[in-house]
């Protein structure tokens, strides 16, 4: 529960309201969904359980709750997010709780977020950024698309970068400032901010320039000379951790066809297929297509990012 709302910026003072889990004979819909209880385990009543239920999450602890509770609880909170992330941001919570509260790698946090058990292995936040740039909108350098982001890892991939390079802190003082504005009277509510304030807030709480950072992860500026403007009149300076994390994702595109297939056969634990969703197609569009040269164009496409944010070159600090 500290996890949580240290996440959402709210003060450590909620009760078992929080994340209030209940079992019963049906779930409370067709879909997982959040409530007060939350109802998403069912049980057979014809069934002699003897009082316990061994693997049961609910008796064996929050560490080997599935993601789905805290991606439902995720919804509770009707916090404020960019456009298109409605099935996206809610995953954050779950690895809050897992890599904060129970030492989880971040790496292994993350893919728990959306994966139950141990998930795939090879689905890493590197990895993320590999799925990420060789699907076909970004070599086109287009927005990551609202269908790409939900229940997809590369969907709230960006903060969990923000965690990873500047600490849980700062999206945790994020959210605050969100929800200070609130209790002031001046905020916009769930859905009036647009994605260059929230770039700027963010930013603010970590305490650097985060645009290069959104703009790799699919939310590029939608104006740019404005939201350069305040950035600048807000003091926050560009980010030696952002360059080198941009340098390092552009080191890790597969170099041909052969690495490109090798890559994708871990990520899809198969051979990606035509018939699969969104990003599994493109990678199946190209099981015989990616060669070198679309190496080159995704190469170019982090590096065209880079030069725009770092013109100078690697910030000191």
């Amino acid at each position: 529960m500290d996890a949580m709302n240290d996440l959402m910026g709210l003060p450590q003072v909620w009760g078992m309201e929080t994340l209030y889990l209940q079992v019963d004979l049906q779930n409370r819909m067709s879909v997982f969904s959040p409530g007060y209880p939350q109802t998403n385990h069912s049980y057979d009543p014809t069934k002699a359980y003897d009082g316990n239920t061994p693997n049961s999450y609910l008796l064996r602890g929050p560490q080997f709750t599935p993601y789905y509770e805290f991606h439902e609880k995720g919804h509770a909170y009707l916090f404020v997010k960019f456009k298109g992330e409605r099935e996206s941001t809610v995953n954050l919570l779950s690895i809050a709780v897992l890599n904060r509260m129970f030492g989880f790698d971040l790496d292994k946090a993350f893919c728990a977020s959306r994966e139950s058990g141990n998930g795939n292995p090879h689905h890493t936040l590197d990895n993320t950024a590999v799925e990420w740039m060789a699907s076909l909108r970004f070599a086109a350098k287009r927005p990551m698309a609202d269908g790409e982001k939900a229940y997809q890892l590369k969907g709230h991939a960006k903060y969990v970068d923000i965690a990873r390079l500047f600490g849980w802190k700062a999206l945790g003082d994020y959210w605050k400032l969100l929800n200070e504005d609130e209790e002031k009277g001046i905020g916009k509510g769930k859905q009036g901010y647009g994605d260059d304030e929230l770039n700027l807030r963010l930013s603010q709480a970590a305490g650097a320039d985060l645009t290069p950072l959104l703009h790799f992860w699919g939310t590029p500026p939608r104006d740019a000379k404005a939201l350069k403007a305040a950035i600048a009149a807000a003091k926050l300076p560009p980010s030696a951790k952002i360059y080198d994390a941009l340098v390092h994702y552009k080191s890790l595109v597969p170099a041909d066809n052969k690495a490109f297939r090798d890559f994708a056969i871990k990520w899809w634990r198969k051979q990606p297929s035509s018939s699969g969703f969104w990003t599994e197609r493109e990678h199946a569009q190209q099981w015989d297509a990616y060669d070198e040269k679309t190496s080159a164009a995704i190469t170019g496409t982090v590096q065209e990012i880079i030069n725009l944010y770092f013109p100078n070159g690697r910030p000191k600090a």
